[in-house]
């Protein structure tokens, strides 16, 4: 993915991504970016091409120049922003699970909610833009100097809930360990495969097989640590993933109550907003990771279940193929979307 300011127009590369709604969606999610970040007007003048959108640079200034002021801690614009986000993601999440969800137990999912999905996760894709665009040496000048080189902008980069990687790895250990002392896990192997496995996989899921998701995966996983990790490993790894995690969380916790207790000034009320800014980032960050995780299952296990080529076939179609009822033949073995095509 490149970035590059001409004299007329800003022009983003998508680069080569191989499967169309993915790339659809990246380059649309740049078209709306100021209503999606603040409830502005989208971009008027700009065009899509293959693998590249192209927007007048006018209208790509103006946006960006909000996008400076907000950075610099324009409280009002932060606000909308988080709160744009939160709803957006809350919103993706919600849906996301719920088709899931619905087409596991009935084999269908209605299309208007598959519309507003495919919507959600393309909206979604604009606050990978904001990450590249965060001004990581301004942040890190502005809080080494009010804090006297006590802390970096990691520090302020914690997720309030926990990152996907740790999740599932710590219930890998976890149900491990509990093999090693002798106790049966079936249950919470179960648990896990239907859970904790979806965010071990990212844009794979895309080109789904039955394997990713069976029994078969998740003891081939399980075995691979039990047969490199002792049971004083697995309970060593366990106990520093908590504890760092644990570290996190306080040491954030410890400065937010530090500036709360601060006589309140602008400079103060200021950099405890960019603080509190800065981890709803991270929190939203892993919402939408985990949450495009099962998006992505969710295409992948449709597309494959009914005969749908995921990289060629547009956005449009991907809805309407996914979201089809399909008759039974005889036998009760439903067709795929190539017999019918």
């Amino acid at each position: 993915m490149t970035m590059e300011l001409k004299s007329d127009y800003f022009i983003f590369n998508s680069g080569n991504i191989k499967i169309d709604y993915i790339r659809e969606s990246i380059l649309n999610s740049y078209a709306q970016l100021p209503k999606i970040f603040w409830n502005y007007t989208p971009f008027n003048n700009y065009s899509i091409n293959n693998n590249l959108i192209s927007i007048e640079i006018d209208e790509w200034l103006s946006f960006y120049s909000k996008l400076h002021e907000m950075f610099k801690r324009d409280l009002r614009l932060m606000d909308c922003f988080t709160r744009n986000m939160r709803e957006t993601l809350f919103t993706y999440q919600k849906i996301t699970e719920q088709n899931l969800k619905t087409y596991i137990e009935y084999q269908h999912i209605d299309k208007k909610l598959l519309n507003e999905n495919f919507y959600l996760y393309q909206t979604a894709q604009s606050y990978a833009f904001f990450n590249i665009a965060l001004p990581v040496n301004y942040f890190n000048s502005e809080i080494k100097e009010y804090y006297d080189s006590k802390y970096s902008l990691d520090d302020f980069l914690i997720s309030s809930v926990e990152p996907h990687r740790n999740q599932y790895r710590m219930k890998e250990l976890s149900i491990c360990r509990d093999i090693l002392k002798g106790q049966i896990c079936d249950d919470r192997i179960e648990e896990y495969r239907q859970n904790e496995l979806l965010y071990t996989r990212f844009v794979d899921w895309n080109f789904y097989q039955p394997y990713f998701d069976s029994r078969q995966s998740v003891d081939l996983r399980l075995k691979k640590i039990l047969a490199t990790l002792s049971f004083e490993d697995i309970t060593s790894e366990l106990q520093f993933l908590r504890k760092n995690r644990n570290n996190q969380l306080k040491k954030i916790y410890r400065i937010l109550r530090e500036e709360t207790d601060k006589w309140s000034n602008e400079v103060n009320a200021k950099m405890k907003s960019m603080i509190i800014f800065m981890v709803n980032i991270a929190t939203e960050e892993e919402y939408r990771h985990k949450t495009d995780a099962k998006f992505m299952y969710l295409v992948g296990r449709v597309a494959y279940e009914r005969g749908i080529d995921i990289a060629r076939t547009p956005k449009e179609e991907l809805i309407n193929f996914m979201s089809l009822i399909l008759r039974k033949d005889p036998m009760h073995n439903e067709k795929k979307y190539s017999d019918i095509l």
